[in-house]
């Protein structure tokens, strides 16, 4: 039987970000987070988790954004003091070679 979609999608990020992927055991082990990395935190939520209006937020903004420019989603929920960013894994990787 080949690998689950969700854990391939995981090893793939994993590997982009310079990290590798918490298998269920490391759990176990007091990891929490689907992917270990020396700098961030990392959850992995792939296919139909992803509500279709977030990426139809980020299809836009792309669409409009400046060549030259990396394109982010900020997400501010109402009466909540936190900001949220939604940006493509390789514009995330590219900034933090900067």
């Amino acid at each position: 039987m080949g690998d689950k979609s969700w854990k391939r999608a995981e090893r793939i990020i994993a590997k982009k970000l310079g990290g590798r992927r918490v298998p269920i055991s490391g759990i176990a082990k007091g990891f929490k987070g689907d992917v270990e990395h020396d700098l961030l935190f990392v959850e992995v939520k792939h296919g139909k988790q992803i509500p279709k209006t977030v990426y139809e937020w980020y299809k836009k903004t792309k669409e409009q954004c400046p060549k030259g420019k990396i394109p982010i989603v900020v997400m501010k929920p109402k009466n909540s003091k936190k900001n949220f960013v939604l940006i493509e894994l390789d514009d995330l990787i590219k900034l933090m070679e900067e």
